[in-house]
């Protein structure tokens, strides 16, 4: 049995976990904004949960769930306001029983903290 992100399985909860590269910024920063393309119209039990990881995973921030209650149409702009002083990386961790497709390129908005 093989298990990724294109395993489809009917009436049951799926679960995968997606994790970007490390995104290395060197600097003091600030993520404003990520915009996560939707390949189906959000709708009932499909569900992911995207967390932010900063500087090495040394901390990190659960953002807001992306369901039907939270989100409507076919993307999700979230707003995670959350500061580092390296690195940073997103996770997508879906739950649910219906499968809720994410279509590349994800787009990650974040400024320089200037002295």
């Amino acid at each position: 049995m093989a298990y990724g992100l294109d395993k489809f399985v009917t009436n049951s909860e799926l679960k995968s976990v997606w994790r970007s590269s490390v995104f290395n910024i060197g600097k003091s920063f600030t993520v404003k904004k990520i915009r996560i393309p939707l390949g189906a119209t959000l709708a009932t039990n499909m569900t992911i949960t995207p967390k932010l990881y900063i500087d090495d995973a040394s901390s990190s921030k659960t953002l807001n769930v992306i369901n039907s209650t939270n989100y409507t149409g076919r993307q999700a702009t979230l707003y995670p306001d959350k500061q580092g002083t390296n690195n940073f990386m997103l996770e997508l961790k879906w739950t649910g029983t219906v499968q809720l497709p994410v279509i590349l390129p994800i787009t990650v908005e974040f400024e320089i903290n200037e002295p």
